[in-house]
């Protein structure tokens, strides 16, 4: 259980307040939706739509798209376990796969201010002052494109104030954890149709820390702990009352030891019918044979058995344990996520008002490029691996077979091929599942919106261009 609190601070230029009066009707609050490319009440969009207000997000205390699975009906996800900061959405139960696999499309489509996201990586959206979420659930192609089999989620920010502000909440917690998020709007230059226009602009800041859930046995750092940062800037031009330009940049970084993966069983291997174990006793009589040829490798008798023996108790323990839950587990190669993530969008509207038969007509350009570096490396299990002062350790049962079969082949005299492979074990280790990867990916985007409307037909015309690039090491 996880216990925080927070402290809230809002310095305001001005302020201004009101007198209401106890008895004042109640009147349902309308929703304002841009499920279909236009403002329009909630309850006049012909889609099944969820939509929450500022007021809802920040009394259920969402802040990414992790905090939306329980409280968005018919959403589902789960971060990714073997990496950080990598969220997968499913709506009405479909889901697009594991979210660390760049190579993967999501099923549901992700829009930040109308930009499409491609792909869940990062904590820009820890920063966001968000205004409004709308969760629109089925396939919704005709007018969001790819990638939305399952649904689309549309996140809103609050755009710039028109005044100085600052907005600051910090919380504690335990387990050491300390978020700050501080942000600052700045007052208006100029006015708009005169001059250069109006500028409105506002920056954030965001960290979030806290200390390992689980204990690491081993000599690394505890499993499941938070480092991450993130800066955002906005900034909207208005030199006119029909044209809005607005851009955003944000940039987010962490550098994280991953979550606990505890093994819970085995899969069949390769020989004596696929049972390890019986796998690794029969290497263990064996090498004890080989142990007393004539010219044997001493080594054999000083590491390999030794290390058969833990092997054994590693595994056995394994099955001891279970299923259940653990208080901790074992990587002297501590497994960590670094990840940092950069976006551009600019997104420009031109109201051109009444254009007779066409009716009242807006224009809509949205352009924006996001890059995403994200590096995992170390184990992926909770195997104590480790090689103490003689070259001992629980070695995985693959390199255990490889020295059978080498020494089996020299009846346990030692060769160049088993030179190598014993300089191998002291310089890389016998870990038995590990991880050294790197994922770079890059998205450009440009959309223009025609939206019109008449007494008789609302219309949204569109012309969408979205390239991406990945490379995986």
């Amino acid at each position: 259980m996880k216990y925080s609190n927070s402290i809230r601070a809002v310095v305001l230029a001005s302020v201004a307040t009101g007198v209401h009066s106890a008895y004042a009707e109640n009147v349902l609050e309308e929703v304002l939706v841009t499920a279909e490319r236009r403002v329009e009440s909630m309850q006049d969009t012909p889609i099944a739509i969820t939509a929450l207000t500022s007021d809802s997000i920040e009394k259920r205390g969402i802040s990414n798209a992790d905090d939306m699975f329980a409280s968005m009906p018919g959403m589902g996800g789960y971060s990714a376990p073997g990496s950080r900061g990598i969220t997968s959405l499913s709506i009405r139960g479909i889901s697009g796969g594991s979210p660390a696999n760049i190579s993967l499309d999501p099923a549901v489509g992700m829009y930040v201010d109308g930009v499409y996201v491609g792909k869940m990586v990062g904590s820009a959206l820890d920063l966001a002052q968000i205004e409004r979420i709308e969760v629109l659930r089925g396939p919704q192609g005709t007018l969001y494109g790819r990638n939305s089999t399952a649904g689309a989620m549309n996140i809103i920010s609050r755009k710039p104030l028109e005044e100085f502000a600052v907005d600051i909440t910090a919380g504690l917690g335990n387990y050491g954890l300390r978020t700050l998020k501080t942000n600052i709007d700045f007052d208006a230059l100029g006015e708009i149709g005169e001059g250069a226009g109006k500028l409105t602009t506002a920056v954030s800041f965001m960290t979030k820390d806290r200390d390992g859930f689980y204990d690491n046995y081993s000599s690394g750092e505890d499993f499941d702990s938070l480092d991450r940062q993130a800066w955002r800037a906005a900034l909207r031009w208005q030199p006119t009352e029909s044209v809005t330009v607005d851009y955003v940049y944000d940039h987010s970084e962490l550098d994280e030891v991953n979550t606990l993966q505890k093994v819970v069983g085995f899969t069949e291997g390769p020989s004596l019918g696929g049972n390890r174990l019986d796998f690794l006793r029969f290497a263990q009589t064996t090498a004890g044979q080989l142990a007393m040829a004539p010219g044997a490798d001493p080594r054999i008798n000083s590491r390999w058995l030794p290390s058969i023996q833990k092997t054994i108790d590693a595994y056995e323990q394994v099955l001891a344990n279970g299923e259940g839950r653990p208080d901790g587990g074992a990587a002297e190669a501590t497994p960590t996520t670094q990840s940092e993530v950069d976006g551009h969008a600019i997104t420009a509207e031109w109201q051109l008002g009444d254009q007779g038969v066409l009716g009242d007509v807006t224009i809509k350009s949205i352009t924006a490029q996001r890059e995403t570096e994200t590096y995992v490396a170390g184990e992926l299990d909770d195997i104590d691996s480790s090689l103490d002062a003689n070259g001992v350790g629980a070695y995985n049962d693959g390199l255990h077979g490889v020295l059978l079969q080498y020494y089996g082949g020299s009846n346990g005299a030692a060769f160049p091929g088993v030179d190598a492979l014993w300089d191998a074990i002291d310089q890389q280790g016998a870990g038995h599942s590990m991880q050294d990867t790197l994922s770079e990916y890059e998205q450009l985007s440009q959309e223009f919106q025609f939206i019109g409307a008449t007494e008789q037909l609302d219309y949204v015309l569109g012309l969408f261009w979205f390239e991406d690039e990945s490379n995986y090491h």
